[in-house]
């Protein structure tokens, strides 16, 4: 079941959302710098670049891996 009617209250839907969190800055940023992305190099990479990043890398079928990122799925109801 993907959505659901509850009368009087509503439709709910059930999404699963791309959740990234940095585990280990240093190798982050590394990884970064050497793939030419340096212009997003500042005290703090903004989560919402780095879930966009991710995500693209995803969707052109990219690995992740060894970027110093944790990446998960979580099931959210909207």
């Amino acid at each position: 079941m993907n959505s659901m009617n509850v009368v009087g209250v509503g439709t709910f839907s059930l999404q699963r959302k791309l959740h990234v969190s940095t585990a280990d800055k240093e190798v982050y940023h590394a990884w970064l710098r050497d793939n030419g992305l340096e212009e997003l190099l500042q005290l703090n990479v903004p989560p919402k670049t780095t879930e966009a990043l991710v995500r693209e890398r995803l969707e052109d079928g990219k690995p992740h891996e060894h970027m110093g990122l944790t990446v998960f799925f979580k099931n959210v109801v909207r």
